[in-house]
This record gives C-alpha cells, structure tokens and sequence, in this order.
C-alpha cells in the first residue's frame, strides 16, 4: 500500500489531479495552468509549510489508482518532480526544444507560428493516455456492465491490440481552453493540436473512446462551447467526427461507460442541465452522429458525472448539478434511482 506523505511545497492551489493506474505518476494542473508530473515511488525530504491540499480535501477521492490510500497521509515526504511546463502560456523550453528537433531533422522554419508558440489558456483536464490506460477503461466499463444478470451473453472480454501511434508509448494529454497537448513521455517530444483544427471552438472537457475503425486508431472526444462534441484521431490529428444536436451550452463532462446490452456510449453533460447520450460504437463512418437519449438533468448546468458499478446489477450513472443535487440513475431505464440535496456552498470539487 501506497504511503503518501506530501507533495514539494506549492503556493497554487492544486485543480486538476490524476493518476496512471499502472505507473508511479501523478499528474495535476494549478491555478496558475502549471501542469506537473510527479513520480510517488522517488521521494525527496520537504517540509509541509505551504502544503495546499488541505484547501481540497476531498481532492483524492476519485484516483482511479487501487493501491493509492489517501487516508495515510501523513507528513515528512514530497514526490519527485519529472516534467513540468507552463500549459496555459507559451513554454519557452516546449517552444525551443521543437525548432531543435525540426532543425535536426532537415525540416524548415514554419512559415506561421508554429503551435508550441500559441497560448494554450485554461486548463480544463489532464490524462495520461497508453495501452495500460485503455486496458483500465475498458476493464471498468466492462466491468461494471458484466454485473447484470442480463449482461452474461452480452459483454465480452477481448481487448484489440494497440494502434502503432500509441504502442510503447505514454502520452500526458492536456485539454487547454485554446489547444489540446500531446506529450510523448517516453520521447518527450510533443503534438499540438490548436482549436482552429477543432472548429475554432474553446475546448472545455475530453474523453478517450474505447472503439474506434482500423484507420482512424485511437479517438479523444472533446467537448466544445457551442454544445458539440468533436472527435480527434491520433493518427491523423484530424477531425473526423462530430456529435451535434444534443446540447444547447457548452459540454461541461464527458465519460464512456457500457450498458449491460454490451454497447459502448458516451455521455455528456452540459451546461443546459441536459445529459445526452451517444453511440461510442464507430464501426460505421458517419461522420455527423445525435442523440440516442436525451435527459434533463439538473437545474443550472451538469458540472461532473461519474460510473458507479454495482454488485449484481447494471451499472448506474452518478451526476452533480450546479443545483448542488447528486443523481444516481439506472442505466437500463434511465430513470433516476434517487436524488440528493447538499446544503453546501461549493458541492462538486474542481477536480
């Protein structure tokens, strides 16, 4: 078991945080749009002055990390540091590290400004995305989805091998507001993709999609400001799909599950109050998809949604409304279970 003791001291408040659920990494994004990667099982002596995940504490709740205990925190320790750069801005080392490899390489100077030197704005998520990322999903969704009584001759286990864009390596993928950013931990070599390739839409959330055809090999689906969510391969680095129609603000969260039929959706939530949801089976090329369903979620916007498995039965769905209610619902009926009220200030975390 994972005894964790303290991070370096930070002065920001910490926003985003996820673990790899394989690796010792961690990775978080503060206020001040820094995105860190932290390695846990290579500690350095630091003092617990300007700790600042007190001001989170329930900031650890939702690591997907099964050796991670967040109750032994205890004090004396902070995790090494590996990477660190300035997402939200312009990085001058990402900005000159990439003229170098394309010098090495024999390839001109880009006419324009090249992507590393946009700024990338607010960052609204990190991940790490690798073959042991995508085994974890699928094995959750599936999972849960294996629970149902109904889901026996429905869910199978076979796991496709890795596309060659991501076998044998870890991406970190950082959704910023203006950009999204790919970094090959193993090469340390990067790939921006700026919103201008994304309909020239802000980027507020994504999801990585567990199937996709043999050409366009791993997708991440992002959620826009306009309601539309846009689906990227990381072969191409180009769109080639959209959901549209199902919402009429801006896409708050996104999250893949299974249904105990044993077919792949994406749901997503708004700031409408709407969760919608979508196919995520793309074994056909349609290139503009709607909603399969379509449901009012909470008053005031749906700000984080979440799979919960459950012995014996099919998966549910757990949303939090900037109404400061949680919802649970089935997923076989979508209807919902049961619903909470919060006489809190502040009920969903930043992260």
């Amino acid at each position: 078991m994972l005894r964790l003791k303290a991070f370096r001291p930070n002065h920001d408040k910490i926003l985003k945080i996820q673990l790899h659920p394989t690796h010792p990494w961690l990775v978080t994004a503060d206020a001040t749009d820094r995105v860190s990667v932290w390695n846990w099982e290579h500690r350095q002596v630091s003092p617990l002055n300007n700790f600042n995940m007190h001001r989170s504490p329930h900031l650890l709740q939702h690591l997907p990390c099964p050796s991670f205990d967040p109750s032994n925190i205890a004090g004396g320790f902070a995790f090494q540091i590996i990477y660190e750069l300035k997402a939200g801005g312009v990085d001058e080392r990402r900005l000159v590290g990439a003229k170098l490899e394309k010098l090495a390489e024999g390839e001109s100077e880009p006419r324009g400004k090249p992507t590393e030197a946009m700024r990338g704005g607010s960052v609204k998520q990190v991940n790490f995305y690798d073959d042991d990322v995508r085994f974890w999903q699928l094995w959750r969704n599936r999972g849960a989805a294996a629970e149902a009584p109904s889901a026996v001759n429905n869910v199978t286990s076979t796991f496709t091998s890795p596309a060659p864009s991501t076998k044998g390596r870890h991406f970190l993928v950082i959704c910023c507001e203006n950009k999204a950013i790919f970094l090959d931990l193993v090469t340390m070599r990067g790939r921006d993709v700026p919103k201008q390739e994304l309909d020239n839409r802000s980027l507020l959330c994504m999801e990585f999609l567990c199937r996709s055809t043999a050409g366009e090999g791993p997708l991440v689906a992002f959620g826009g400001s306009d309601g539309v969510i846009r689906v990227l391969s990381m072969i191409s680095w180009k769109l080639v799909r959209r959901y549209t129609g199902g919402h009429k603000g801006a896409i708050a969260c996104l999250m893949t599950f299974m249904a105990s039929s044993g077919e792949a959706l994406l749901v997503s939530g708004g700031s409408d109050g709407l969760l919608v949801l979508w196919s995520a089976d793309h074994v056909h090329d349609s290139r503009e998809l709607v909603p399969k369903l379509s449901l009012k979620a909470h008053d005031g916007g749906v700000v984080a949604v979440e799979l919960s498995r459950v012995i014996g039965g099919a998966p549910q769905l757990i949303t939090i409304g900037a109404d400061k209610t949680l919802a649970i619902w089935d997923t076989m009926s979508f209807k919902v279970l049961c619903r909470h009220k919060f006489a809190l200030h502040n009920l969903y975390s930043s992260c």
